[in-house]
């Protein structure tokens, strides 16, 4: 008891020592607009009615919260709008007015540190050729910033006031360096908050535990995630190479679809494992822990195994896995696979070509620098999953693997397959 008492003690005086001193008494903000005054009774209609016109800003009701007289109320008015021009308000407004015969007023709206909002706040926190961060990545009571040299002076400062603006967050970090390492995890700096990476979030109802700083996770991936399970079907089976603590594997198990998932870190191999047990899917999700071409070759030459789908999710360099696939099924030609039930590919890879034919070629001729019998008319489909910059954009590539590279260039069989060979080899991958 004492232990624990200790340690919630220490968390809580490490958060004091960290943050910085922030006069809230010296930050406010008044805001000058109109109200029209109204009967209280009419209050839901008006504020749906009128709502375009209204003041609309964040944690500030529509209706001033201090106005007393009778039973009226006072609608506030988005602050463009002066008494003195009421000539030129909207047709709407005016005749509310004018027909109704009501009273308009000035009104006064004075805030404190506690109503204002973190880009309000720092608009008097920080001088003005410093830029204040547009936004952050949230990952679980994380808020993760990526600042600019200019920034980095005022980072304790922007950190405590995400920190005060954001009750969710328990943790505020600045990312250091970029990806660089060979497991994609950053360089991040605590500059609020609790002193821990460890968090928890939430996917699409599916849970996940992970260290920040010793895996990879990236929440703007989610949309990707999303289109690709609608490819999926609960019946069929994955092979994720790249599977990161496993936001894919695990979500494609939770819809039924059994996963082999590995990933070169160690660290997101344990967390695979937590997570697939914490979401209660460990007996669907097969975790592996080795280079990426030493598990694929594993899976079809070591278990024999099968799978309908290939996802592979390094932009960086998937593109250069691909030739693990060159003639990798060939010993298994007719006895595990066959060219009608050979995985369909899903690689993701960075490209700076301004058309989508652009694209596409530019594609063919990167698989066909590892894949040499690869063709253009092979892929099904280029998806743009999001722009890096304003040249560069990350795209989902999408291809049934060619029988031409799954069996080393052999097109034609040793003998021809009946419909009884390729029955035999659905009902094994059935079975299993």
């Amino acid at each position: 008891m004492f232990n624990s008492i200790k340690n919630i003690f220490s968390k809580v005086l490490n958060v004091m020592e960290s943050a910085p001193i922030i006069d809230k008494s010296k930050l406010s903000k008044t805001i000058s607009t109109v109200g029209i005054v109204f009967p209280a009774n009419l209050s839901n209609e008006y504020l749906k009615k009128y709502k375009p016109f209204l003041l609309n800003q964040e944690k500030l009701p529509n209706l001033a919260k201090d106005f007393a007289k009778d039973n009226n109320k006072l609608l506030l008015l988005n602050p463009s709008y002066k008494l003195s021009d009421m000539a030129n308000w909207p047709q709407e407004l005016q005749e509310l007015i004018t027909k109704n015969n009501y009273e308009t007023m000035d009104y006064t709206i004075k805030l404190g540190y506690d109503d204002m909002s973190a880009h309000e706040v720092l608009q008097q926190l920080l001088p003005n050729d410093v830029m204040i961060p547009g936004g952050f990545e949230t990952v679980g009571t994380i808020a993760h910033l990526n600042l600019h040299k200019n920034q980095l002076p005022y980072k304790e400062i922007i950190g405590q006031v995400l920190l005060d603006k954001n009750k969710t967050i328990k943790t505020v970090v600045n990312k250091t360096d970029k990806l660089n390492n060979v497991f994609r995890t950053p360089e991040l700096e605590i500059i609020a908050g609790e002193k821990t990476l460890d968090t928890e979030l939430k996917e699409a109802g599916v849970t996940f535990k992970l260290n920040f700083e010793k895996v990879y996770w990236n929440s703007k991936l989610q949309a990707e995630r999303d289109r690709l399970l609608k490819l999926f079907k609960p019946n069929e089976i994955l092979c994720d190479m790249f599977c990161g603590i496993g936001p894919l594997s695990i979500r494609a198990a939770k819809m039924g679809m059994k996963v082999y998932a590995n990933d070169l870190n160690p660290e997101c191999f344990e967390y695979l494992k937590i997570n697939s047990k914490l979401n209660k899917v460990e007996h669907l999700v097969k975790p592996y822990n080795m280079d990426a071409r030493e598990f694929v070759r594993h899976l079809i030459n070591k278990e024999d195994a099968f799978f309908n789908h290939v996802y592979m999710n390094l932009p960086v360099d998937a593109l250069e896995f691909l030739d693990v696939f060159d003639g990798l099924m060939k010993e298994k030609k007719n006895k595990r696979w066959n060219k009608h039930n050979l995985p369909f590919i899903h690689v993701s890879a960075f490209d700076t070509g301004k058309t989508i034919e652009e694209v596409e070629n530019n594609f063919e001729e990167r698989i066909q620098k590892v894949l040499k019998n690869f063709k253009k008319g092979s892929i099904s489909y280029i998806h743009q999953i999001k722009n890096i910059t304003a040249e560069k954009k990350m795209f989902c590539v999408g291809f049934k693997l060619p029988e031409e590279v799954a069996f080393g260039g052999i097109i034609e069989d040793d003998k021809e397959e009946t419909a009884e060979d390729f029955e035999k080899i659905e009902k094994k991958v059935k079975s299993e």
